[in-house]
């Protein structure tokens, strides 16, 4: 066990544990441990949320959850989700293999084969293929904007070693961080991200599509979440501008710290969904969702 993931095991988890256990759990349907690849890993599995009595075609979301890439599975997002379920959706929560033994191309692969799995079995599980949607949160985010440009970039699905024909009517991203790219690079911050390209730096045959890339989003529409208090605030404020600037429809959700009735930290509608500014950012995404359905 390195430092990175002493941290994460070590301080971070414990307090998670803590914190998940004074969640308010909604009440749903669920189909859980779904295997979206036959490998007996259990990185390698999806859990499906619905409403309570409604087994029927709904509006799908797909979250990928955080945890600086080193960190978590679909259970740490689960409460999350399940707001979103009381919302009107359907929501897919997938987990995927962790740095430091597995690169960001092997994750990328991983959801990649989630998403793909979606669409095979979407009659089965009563997915709505004609109004699906996705959100990620922090390193999630980040996952997630990749997903978003290599649905619009053969050659970044030729480099990544995957293909798929997945359609995404909206996106959410939540204190995200789009480009890993400079960091990696940075002394200070370069060996956390050296598992990630394979200890192969610049030279890694995914670097170049290692970031967001605004331009090649095809224009999907797009929220972004932050408030002071997350330390990505600059880089999901600059994510949203520069979107908006291409013309692309765009929405900010974002609490200054004078309008907080709580102290908003990092993905904080993640992880205290009942908070007040939470409640209303989680309906804010739900509103921007439904604008797209079909």
């Amino acid at each position: 066990m390195n430092l990175f993931e002493w941290f994460w095991e070590k301080v971070t988890k414990p307090m998670d544990e803590k914190r998940i256990k004074t969640l308010r759990v909604p009440s749903c349907n669920e189909q859980s441990n779904i295997a979206y690849l036959d490998t007996g890993d259990p990185y390698h599995l999806l859990d499906i949320y619905y409403p309570l009595g409604e087994d029927k075609v709904l509006p799908t979301i797909i979250d990928i959850h955080g945890g600086g890439w080193y960190y978590g599975d679909k259970d740490l997002n689960k409460i999350y989700c399940l707001n979103l379920v009381e919302r009107g959706f359907k929501v897919v929560n997938i987990s995927y293999r962790l740095a430091p033994k597995a690169s960001l191309k092997d994750q990328v692969q991983d959801i990649v084969s989630a998403l793909n799995y979606i669409v095979a079995h979407a009659n089965q599980y009563n997915i709505d293929l004609n109004n699906l949607f996705i959100t990620g949160d922090s390193a999630g985010a980040h996952l997630t904007s990749l997903i978003i440009n290599l649905i619009n970039d053969s050659d970044m699905q030729q480099a990544y070693g995957v293909q798929t024909d997945i359609k995404f009517k909206a996106v959410a991203y939540t204190c995200a961080i789009f480009d890993i790219s400079k960091l990696s690079t940075v002394p200070v911050v370069k060996s956390y991200f050296t598992p990630l390209f394979e200890k192969k730096g610049t030279k890694c045959d995914i670097y170049k599509y290692s970031s967001h890339r605004t331009d090649c989003t095809g224009g999907i529409p797009s929220l972004y979440i932050t408030a002071d208090g997350d330390f990505l605030k600059g880089q999901t404020i600059k994510g949203y501008e520069t979107h908006k600037s291409l013309g692309y429809d765009a929405e900010l959700i974002y609490f200054p710290k004078d309008s907080q009735t709580n102290q908003l930290a990092h993905v904080y509608n993640v992880i205290q969904p009942d908070w007040e500014e939470s409640k209303i950012a989680n309906d804010k995404t739900a509103e921007f969702f439904l604008k797209y359905i079909s």
